[in-house]
């Protein structure tokens, strides 16, 4: 890739040359980030399960979701609750 830019004489831009020099190392990086994607998720299930012997998988499924949000921090929760003024005021 780098022969091709250079054949057009084009200057190659920082990021492209992050990738092209990086690109060897990525599939090994790769693997070694998604099976630990996948040792947390089985983690995250087999606990879940362990908590809700006997129950509804909606249950279930719905912990789950709620955990996978709750522990990303980088996520802001907006909801508000709304009070009627009116009821609050008897």
């Amino acid at each position: 890739m780098l022969a091709l830019f250079q054949d057009f004489g084009c200057n190659m831009s920082l990021k492209i040359h992050f990738l092209d020099s990086h690109l060897n190392s990525f599939l090994d990086n790769c693997r070694q980030v998604n099976d630990e994607h996948g040792e947390r998720f089985h983690q995250d299930t087999a606990n879940v399960e362990k908590r809700y012997q006997r129950n509804s998988y909606t249950a279930m499924l719905a912990e789950y979701c709620w955990t996978l949000i709750r522990d990303a921090p980088h996520v802001h929760y907006k909801r508000q609750v709304k009070r009627n003024r009116k009821s609050e005021a008897d």
